[in-house]
């Protein structure tokens, strides 16, 4: 069992940032924590083949393939490439806490 990479998608699902999703594994992660919707067939077929891409039945483009399709299916916003918006998340994650400790006068 492996993380199984692919092509890296940013996917902004409605109401969170965006998250950037580089393998089966963080797919899968991102598939089940928290999904808005999990009621419909484009949803358990992306769970179903993130699971069976980490196995190795698949390849990790069709896990890709079905977590884009879901991904679409409930609204969110996806990318093959990060845009400013992404970049500006991106950003203020890596310098949450770099003030920690510096007391304003």
């Amino acid at each position: 069992m492996s993380a199984r990479p692919f092509s890296p998608v940013w996917v902004t699902l409605p109401g969170r940032p965006p998250r950037r999703v580089d393998s089966a594994f963080e797919a899968l992660e991102c598939l089940m924590g928290g999904w808005p919707i999990t009621t419909n067939s484009t949803y358990r077929r992306a769970v179903q083949a993130c699971r069976d891409a980490i196995d190795g039945f698949v390849p990790a483009t069709k896990a890709r393939e079905a977590f884009l399709d879901a991904a679409r299916t409930i609204g969110a916003t996806t990318s093959s490439k990060p845009d400013k918006h992404h970049d500006i998340a991106a950003a203020a994650r890596a310098s949450k806490g770099a003030f920690d400790g510096i007391v304003q006068l």
